[in-house]
């Protein structure tokens, strides 16, 4: 269910919120063969948690923790809602949980690929302040990063007093790496990211771009060796404007196409995806 090495600790794990406000998790590229304890909590500040219930992430603050939608979980033809709306995730009483930014409940069976690593090396947490901050951006000032355009990033926004409602991307502008809002709304102090950073075309990490061919309104298709053909693999994206520089004013979700045997990119709000935007991929 986990791999642990020197470099950290690494999850890649999925979600499935039901009828029952169970939370179903399965390490698919071992099948799926765990049920966690997750319980979606009403009582709260932001009327629904996700609770995410695994021993890899429980009682560890310090696991920098990124967030998918993925519309087909069960590799079939029969796919979960999408849960429509900007999420994050929040660190409470011993748990990781994903919440919508917006306070509304998180759309009853809907899914997740969860991502986890505490390898210092490989992720941080950048919190924006009037320090780095231009308007809608936020720099990230990090050796892990700074002068390092021979990167991917990936972003979920981890809640610390601030709500960020807003679709994200990344940008390197020839010296530091930094986080912006799609929708050009300015950033506010406190705003919390959980950052993954991969290298850049190496491994299972690379960047798809929309072309008039691969896409049809609000979805794209993948078309790479990495990720064809295999059902079970668990994806994360964040448009990348350095690639691609398109705004795109959308968060995204990953789905199955048994058609066509590919992996798409689709807007969760379904919106158009402009030709030439710029997605970082990165899968287990």
């Amino acid at each position: 269910m986990s791999l642990v090495a020197l470099a950290g600790i690494l999850l890649s794990l999925l979600i499935t919120l039901t009828q029952t406000h169970l939370a179903h998790a399965c390490a698919i590229n071992n099948g799926c063969f765990n049920v966690l304890d997750g319980v979606v909590s009403e009582n709260t500040p932001y009327e629904s948690l996700l609770d995410i219930n695994s021993s890899v992430v429980n009682n560890n603050p310090a696991a920098a923790i990124i967030v998918t939608p993925n519309v087909t979980p069960f590799g079939d033809f029969e796919e979960t809602l999408l849960n429509e709306d900007n999420i994050g995730v929040y660190y409470h009483a011993g748990t990781w949980s994903i919440f919508n930014q917006d306070h509304t409940n998180i759309q009853q069976l809907s899914s997740f690929n969860v991502y986890a690593t505490t390898d210092p090396k490989g992720s941080l947490v950048h919190t924006a302040s009037a320090a780095n901050i231009s308007s809608y951006i936020t720099y990230i000032d990090n050796p892990l990063t700074n002068n390092h355009p021979d990167l991917e990033l990936f972003v979920t926004p981890n809640w610390s007093g601030a709500f960020d409602d807003h679709p994200l991307g990344v940008w390197y502008d020839g010296i530091k790496w930094s986080i912006f809002h799609e929708d050009l709304t300015p950033i506010s102090s406190n705003e919390s990211f959980n950052v993954a950073i991969k290298p850049k075309n190496s491994g299972k990490a690379f960047i798809h771009t929309a072309t008039a061919a691969n896409t049809s309104s609000y979805q794209t298709c993948i078309n790479n060796p990495i990720v064809n053909n295999n059902v079970s693999l668990l994806l994360h994206v964040t448009p990348d404007w350095t690639t691609g520089p398109v705004y795109t004013n959308s968060n995204y979700a990953v789905a199955y196409n048994q058609f066509t045997n590919e992996w798409c990119i689709e807007s969760i709000n379904l919106k158009p995806i402009p030709v030439g935007t710029a997605f970082n991929v990165f899968s287990n």
